[in-house]
């Protein structure tokens, strides 16, 4: 279970053997089987059997592209991660202004969480699994990688690009878990609005990118 944790806050190369694009395409075939696992029966009943399985491959493939079951679950953690930072960055590529950019990352994040069915088995049968890498020293070095993921979205307009991200990670993740958020994270208009409140204000913007805005203003 704590691999969910350490695959985000101490992401690691892939565990490929060196048998080429087989390998490659065996570990791929793995990582999802592992999501599609743990979205029907979570983490705790996880076996290396039930991957393979789904997988249509044996044990003894698997293990030549992973040691263990924690190797298996990390690397699908990280994959997960990886394809939806990938998104997002890619997502807010033509954004005309920081306030768009903002917002469209916390509410592609947030659909993207949510479509998650493996996130959503766990956070409603396994929370215990989740709890400490979102609160005290774990929140934050979860909220540093996934900064980390997302900064390139916010190149072009702050000084410090995976600070500025941290903080929208942040407030992202807060208004997601809120039993009783101040707005709905789906809902574009309203999280533009709360944005451009409470959100960039924040926000370090280099000069030049101030100039940008006001000659499009």
């Amino acid at each position: 279970m704590a691999a969910i944790g350490s695959a985000l806050q101490h992401p690691q190369p892939r565990e490929v053997s060196a048998a080429g694009p087989r390998a490659g395409a065996t570990a791929d075939r793995a990582v999802a089987a592992t999501l599609a696992c743990i979205a029907r029966g979570g983490l705790a009943k996880l076996t290396v059997d039930d991957v393979a399985a789904e997988a249509g491959c044996s044990r003894a493939t698997l293990y030549r592209s992973f040691s263990s079951k924690r190797a298996l679950v990390a690397a699908a953690v990280r994959s997960e991660s990886e394809r939806i930072a990938s998104e997002l960055v890619a997502g807010v590529a033509q954004a005309p202004t920081l306030d768009d950019a903002v917002t469209d990352v916390i509410v592609a994040g947030a659909r993207a969480l949510r479509d998650s069915a493996a996130l959503r088995f766990v956070e409603a049968h396994e929370p215990e699994v989740l709890e400490p890498h979102l609160s005290f020293a774990g929140g934050d070095r979860l909220h540093a990688e996934a900064a980390r993921r997302i900064a390139p979205a916010f190149d072009r307009w702050c000084d410090d690009p995976e600070r500025a991200a941290e903080w929208v990670v942040r407030v992202g993740l807060s208004l997601l878990s809120s039993a009783d958020p101040p707005v709905d994270v789906t809902d574009r208009a309203a999280v533009r609005v709360y944005v451009c409140t409470f959100v960039t204000p924040g926000i370090s913007v280099p000069p030049s990118a101030v100039s940008v805005l006001e000659e499009r203003s």
